[in-house]
């Protein structure tokens, strides 16, 4: 009965070594930044590849798994590869260089390719090494720092500016929160609509004209606009027109980016206007003398000739 129990327990842990090795070999198999295929040595079908190759071409594991390699739309070069293997029988090793392979768009892509033979269980096999070439990892390395440039400048752009983007004809595909804030509008009402929902009816044709012609011909507009809330109020923008143009430099979208600037033009206002006040005081022939509500107070030169301060 002893030794049942312990042939027992040693086939319950040689079970439990197997399944051990079997979860390293799945991890370490699968976080490789590079590619594995596995050939069955003798008749060249596919055993296994790695999560690296699907996402390389495109295609889930099951196209791969089963096939022999001749079955595959896979290697540009079927006849060369067919070679290579050959090559890797006679001699166990193997290591052409670059090839090329296709993916499932049809793309050719440069690999750096090599192979060699092992034996496990008895049996033969073939595990081909494929990693993406210097060239290729540097232009993904370029594309992954660009496109994180691109999501930084996109949060900025969104935390401080109001943010449209609308189609050649005018019609808003795209807001930003900022653009639902300020305006008073959701978002599901200015999609599909055009900047006439805001339109506060200041500005004249001429104006509207002049913008218009320049974002036609694929030139950036620059003004202050200003615009009507949802709730009747008035807001001022200082803004920013870019036309995206296609390969035959016709606008296809505009992106509107504007900045708030309501409080600086009520500023401006009454700047004007106490300069206007100061000018037709100064201009006059009568005595006048103006005090706010603080006391503080302004007149005509003559004025304060002669009141003497």
């Amino acid at each position: 009965m002893t030794n049942g129990t312990d042939k027992f327990s040693n086939l319950n842990g040689s079970k439990s070594r197997i399944n051990s090795a079997k979860s390293i070999y799945e991890c370490v198999f699968e976080s490789l930044n590079q590619g594995f295929i596995i050939f069955d040595a003798e008749n060249l079908q596919i055993i296994d590849v790695n999560s690296f190759i699907t996402n390389l071409t495109g295609y889930d594991r099951d196209y791969f798994i089963g096939k022999k390699i001749s079955r595959l739309n896979f290697f540009v070069d079927q006849k060369y590869i067919k070679e290579c293997l050959s090559v890797l029988q006679a001699t166990g090793a193997h290591n052409p260089g670059n090839i090329r392979i296709k993916t499932k768009n049809n793309s050719n892509v440069e690999v750096e390719f090599s192979a060699k033979n092992f034996s496990a269980d008895n049996s033969n096999f073939i595990y081909c090494n494929i990693r993406q070439t210097t060239a290729q990892n540097e232009t993904a390395n370029r594309y992954e720092a660009i496109s994180k440039q691109l999501l930084d400048i996109n949060f900025a752009l969104d935390e401080s500016s109001i943010v449209a983007i609308t189609d050649q004809t005018g019609k808003i595909n795209f807001v930003n929160d900022k653009f639902c804030e300020i305006s008073g509008f959701s978002r599901e009402e200015l999609i599909g609509q055009d900047h006439r929902l805001i339109n506060s009816g200041h500005h004249s044709q001429e104006f509207i004209r002049d913008l218009w012609t320049t974002i036609a011909k694929g030139k950036i507009w620059h003004g202050e606009i200003k615009n009507r809330a949802k709730n009747g109020s008035y807001f001022w923008v200082d803004t920013t027109i870019v036309p995206f143009l296609n390969d035959k430099k016709k606008p296809y979208q505009y992106v509107v980016i504007r900045i708030e600037i309501t409080e600086r033009k009520k500023d401006e206002n009454l700047l004007n206007s106490g300069e206007q006040f100061r000018s037709l005081v100064e201009a006059t022939s009568q005595h006048i003398w103006r005090a706010n509500a603080e006391g503080k107070s302004n007149g005509s030169s003559d004025w304060e000739v002669i009141a003497g301060f």
